[in-house]
């Protein structure tokens, strides 16, 4: 059975990466015998005369800061005290403390989990769940989560900050392309640990990229993926998908122009290497049922569910379907995320990636294409697909598919107990004309603000893009250009 990779960029990403993993390990646990099932999972044993030690570690690659492991840190991580301890500090006058960052204990899941006891699944709402490895169920391979060892991570604020120079965050993309260039952890990960995943697997069916947009390690992604498709993918970038989490435009309307610019830069250069799709997830989701509106355990647990459905397709794999979704690679950016949700239909993407400039007239989008995953009958997703209503207004018939994930929805106990009696049949991805205007918008910011040697390519690789998603007669075209 084709295996899946996972390459997660950041410790916001990193959470959504171990909702997803957290979902299989489930499946693993209750049906040890379909093994075969959970192609993310490496299996590995040792042999010593009659003993046997496995191990299963998911087939991911996690990059953090340098404290992203939290309460795992071995920097920060500090064993009880032990009364029965001959080697105590008393007495010892010449020693220095050093304290790298403040100390962070396990909280009650965590310790549950070393103690192989039961804990109750309503008490991780009320632990402490800053960092992915506060509610991980499984390893990961100590040798697959790469550290930034410059940076540290900051739960209040989710940036990433200097530890040097506190005032200096981790934003830039520039800032990550050298990182990945100075930093032999980073350049080396795809000879040693991309590579090796790739030897540990017999038939890669694509490699996902998962990633905080507005940050620096969106350069550090960028490098990565360029040297990953030269040497696993033969050069063809079709069988990366990229999962972009990232801040909507009411964002980034407080932002410097240096700022905008920069996301734009992020926006290009990601889509440089003609990959099979850039999924955007918006992480200021502003949904009832999330009880703290800061929370990105609560916010990544909603959007690791499409990011499961897609990667659990019944006799297919996601790469064939963006190639039919985004028409053979014309529109690549898929802006439209949709969750059926008990009675509800929950809109996880990022319409908005740009800022305003100025006032839209109200009209309805245009849906290009759309693709629905269910583990249920698909008589029953009528409402949530909508086709009928879709081809009646253009979208084209072969642009428009249902398809069977392999499995069902469970809740299991890293998630939040709004997920207890939720009833979750379908996810669905499409796109729609909503993003030209983004891209109208990048187009003209650049042509004001813009004064480096990266203006004209700029604006025809943005133009290019706003004409992607054109939908019949947009007269405003030329009056923008103007």
């Amino acid at each position: 059975m084709p295996e899946i990779i996972t390459l997660s960029f950041s410790q916001v990403a990193n959470q959504l990466t171990t909702h997803f993993n957290n979902f299989q390990e489930d499946r693993l646990f209750k049906n040890p015998e379909n093994l075969n099932n959970f192609t993310h999972i490496i299996p590995k044993s040792t042999y010593n005369n009659s003993k046997t030690i496995s191990n299963l570690y998911p087939r991911s690659i996690l990059y953090d800061y340098s404290n992203g492991t939290g309460a795992l840190d071995p920097h920060v991580y500090f064993e009880k005290q032990n009364s029965n301890n001959k080697y105590t500090l008393e007495g010892i006058s010449n020693f220095e403390k050093i304290q790298i960052t403040p100390q962070i204990s396990l909280n009650s899941y965590q310790e549950a989990i070393n103690d192989n006891s039961e804990l109750e699944i309503s008490n991780i709402d009320n632990e402490r769940t800053d960092y992915w490895s506060d509610f991980t169920r499984l390893t990961y391979n100590p040798s697959n989560v790469l550290k930034h060892p410059q940076y540290n991570y900051n739960p209040e604020s989710n940036d990433g900050i200097d530890k040097n120079l506190l005032s200096n965050k981790f934003k830039n993309h520039q800032l990550g392309i050298d990182s990945f260039h100075n930093i032999e952890i980073f350049n080396n990960s795809v000879d040693d640990n991309i590579r090796k995943l790739f030897e540990e697997s017999n038939n890669v069916s694509h490699m996902n990229i998962v990633l905080e947009l507005d940050s620096a390690w969106s350069g550090i992604c960028s490098e990565t993926i360029k040297y990953t498709i030269d040497e696993q993918f033969n050069g063809k970038g079709s069988k990366i998908v990229l999962w972009s989490l990232q801040r909507d435009s009411k964002h980034l309307l407080n932002n410097t122009n240096f700022e905008k610019l920069d996301r734009i830069r992020k926006f290009i250069s990601l889509n440089e290497f003609n990959i099979g799709g850039f999924i955007s997830l918006n992480l200021d989701l502003n949904l009832s049922h999330i009880k703290n509106k800061n929370s990105l355990w609560e916010k990544t647990a909603f959007q690791s569910i499409p990011f499961d459905f897609f990667n659990s397709i019944k006799n297919d794999d996601i790469s064939n379907l963006l190639f039919q979704l985004t028409d053979d690679g014309q529109r690549k950016f898929i802006n439209e995320i949709r969750l059926s949700y008990n009675d509800e239909i929950l809109n996880l993407g990022c319409n908005d990636i740009f800022t305003n400039i100025k006032q839209k007239s109200n009209k309805i989008n245009h849906v290009f294409s759309r693709i629905t995953v269910a583990n249920d009958g698909f008589d029953k997703l009528d409402n949530f697909s909508d086709f009928d209503s879709l081809i009646k207004n253009g979208t084209m018939k072969n642009f428009t598919q249902n398809l069977k994930s392999n499995y069902s929805f469970n809740y299991i106990d890293t998630l939040p107990s709004e997920f207890k009696t939720a009833k979750i049949s379908a996810a669905s991805l499409g796109i729609t004309n909503s993003i030209r205007d983004s891209f109208t918008d990048m187009y003209d910011f650049v042509s004001r603000y813009c004064k480096t040697d990266e203006r004209e390519e700029f604006k025809d690789t943005l133009d290019n893009f706003r004409e992607s998603y054109t939908f019949g007669f947009e007269p405003s075209d030329e009056e923008n250009d103007d």
